[in-house]
């Protein structure tokens, strides 16, 4: 295949999904992602995913073991909520951490819908463990989390991040004000159903 006839299915493409979004009443092409979540929550969120990072891990191990086990999701829902909100973040960085908890809740309801099916016979437990440990290694390591250290080799440690840094920590240790930030932030977010309108 030629580079022109990449071009050319490339743009074929680009237009049957601009096809496909304007049959669901969606905007042609998705708007950009909103930016609400200041920093200071995003690590605290980041901080209260760590668990789940745990339960990845954990279900990865068992899937390098050949087994496959259903994953109770109705325990996990507060995680579900965190990536929705941490998505909204500023920067790449929480949205980064977000993708990869999505992309293993994502896999998780590969697992129960094989079990389910009774299809567990079939099921690619090796491509799932894959992709599930591509997820913790890519977007759920420490260097995509809120590190503050970052902004010190490269822009410097102003008064502004100190203070950031500072209210994250407040945000992190006191469960009071975590709780009300998260609730004032949920509503500046867009709702399920918006959400397919941006990228």
């Amino acid at each position: 295949m030629t580079n022109d006839q990449l071009r050319s299915d490339i743009a074929q493409l680009t237009e049957r999904l601009r096809q496909i979004r304007i049959e669901q009443g969606l905007p042609p092409e998705p708007l950009p992602r909103p930016q609400i979540v200041e920093l200071p929550l995003a690590g605290a969120l980041i901080k209260r995913l760590e668990p789940f990072k745990a339960i990845a891990v954990k279900l990865a191990s068992i899937l390098a073991q050949g087994h496959v086990t259903r994953v109770d999701v109705s325990k996990l829902e507060q995680y579900r909520e965190y990536e929705r909100l941490l998505y909204y973040s500023h920067g790449l960085r929480g949205a980064h951490y977000a993708t990869g908890v999505r992309i293993v809740f994502g896999e998780i309801k590969r697992i129960n819908c094989a079990i389910d099916e009774g299809k567990t016979a079939d099921f690619d437990v090796n491509g799932t463990m894959r992709r599930i440990h591509f997820a913790i290694s890519t977007f759920l390591n420490k260097e995509h989390g809120v590190g503050w250290d970052m902004y010190e080799v490269h822009v410097g440690y102003t008064e502004e991040l100190r203070a950031a840094e500072a209210e994250m920590k407040r945000l992190t240790s006191d469960p009071a004000a975590f709780q009300a930030a998260y609730d004032e932030a949920l509503t500046q977010i867009p709702t399920k159903g918006e959400a397919v309108n941006y990228e």
